[in-house]
């Protein structure tokens, strides 16, 4: 704004700069909407709420931590996909899925992603537990989402679809988390052995039962363990000291 200027001038410039603002409002506003809507597929709404007020930092650059890993696959949803129609298999996959992740969220875990109808999921990344809290919280996951299930094979069996069935596998160790990708596409999960081993621990977990790592065992309760034994897992040299864990109260 030159000098001199008239009224006419002096408010047509606070009327741009008014506008600038309120576009940068916007603009922020869009980039907070974007930033939470990413963080609720895989976060619980409530670290999603920490984050966005600041309470929560986030810093999702691939790191080093000691994490949970929680695997879960279903048993007879192949053959029950090939009896029902594509649309029908993607509901019941859906209802499957979301009843899934709300048992995870409510146990304050990460859901990391879905491979058909098998489950990842994290605890302790990228909201930091103590180990010992960790486990307790993949455990009580693991319960309700066992749950959860019996209430829908009970609702798709009304509708004459048969039940299935599920294996969990749980491990704990050093894994790296992180956004990983490119500036195009990234997605937030966690590498290393420690992810392989809870799959493994799923693929040898009977049907309707949930294997861990003997030392993610050492975290829980004594009676919630059923058996401890040795077994072989695919990818392994020896074999592995595992734990059966009771799914249901006595």
């Amino acid at each position: 704004l030159g000098k001199p200027f008239n009224d006419r001038e002096l408010l047509a410039e606070v009327r741009n700069l008014l506008a600038l603002k309120a576009n940068e409002r916007r603009v922020a506003e869009l980039n907070q909407y974007l930033t939470e809507s990413v963080l609720r597929r895989f976060l619980p709404a409530s670290l999603v709420n920490k984050a966005a007020t600041g309470e929560l930092q986030l810093d999702l650059k691939p790191e080093p931590r000691l994490i949970t890993v929680l695997f879960s696959d279903l048993v007879g949803f192949t053959p029950l996909s090939n009896q029902l129609g594509p649309l029908r298999v993607a509901q019941l996959l859906n209802e499957y899925l979301g009843a899934m992740t709300d048992a995870i969220f409510a146990n304050g875990g990460t859901v990391d992603k879905f491979m058909g109808d098998g489950v990842l999921a994290l605890f302790g990344a990228p909201e930091e537990l103590p180990i010992v809290e960790q486990a307790q919280r993949a455990m009580a996951a693991v319960k309700q989402m066992h749950a959860a299930l019996a209430d829908l094979n009970q609702r798709w069996q009304s509708q004459g679809i048969q039940s299935v069935r599920v294996r969990y596998g749980i491990h704990q160790g050093d894994a790296v988390v992180g956004m990983f990708g490119s500036v195009v596409r990234a997605d937030y999960t966690a590498i290393g052995p420690c992810v392989n081993l809870a799959s493994r621990l799923q693929e040898v977990a009977d049907p309707n039962s949930v294997l861990v790592s003997w030392e993610l065992a050492q975290h829980l309760p004594e009676d919630m363990i059923l058996e401890t034994r040795s077994v072989k897992l695919r990818g392994l040299p020896t074999p592995m000291r595992v734990c059966s864990i009771r799914l249901h109260e006595s």
